[in-house]
């Protein structure tokens, strides 16, 4: 979650008498974030339909599903998470 400070908020970058959620930063930070998290939820239950049209076992395609989720988060930790601007 973004979350301005006081400098911010007095400096003129934003309408002090705004509440956050209404600024155009959130807007757009709270749009990608879940877009991002659409998107990751589309293509887990993909790989889990191909799994399952190639295999024909509903456990294997649940572990295949597993696997690329376990490998991604293996991966974030040495890559960092791409989502996230730095």
């Amino acid at each position: 979650m973004i979350v301005t400070s006081n400098a911010e908020q007095t400096s003129g970058s934003a309408d002090p008498g705004k509440p956050w959620y209404a600024s155009a930063r959130y807007a757009s930070w709270f749009a990608a974030d879940t877009a991002g998290a659409v998107g990751v939820s589309l293509r887990t239950l993909a790989l889990s339909l191909i799994g399952y049209a190639v295999s024909g076992s509903l456990t294997r395609a649940g572990w295949l599903a597993t696997a690329a989720l376990l490998a991604q988060q293996g991966m974030g930790v040495v890559g960092g998470d791409v989502r996230r601007p730095p």
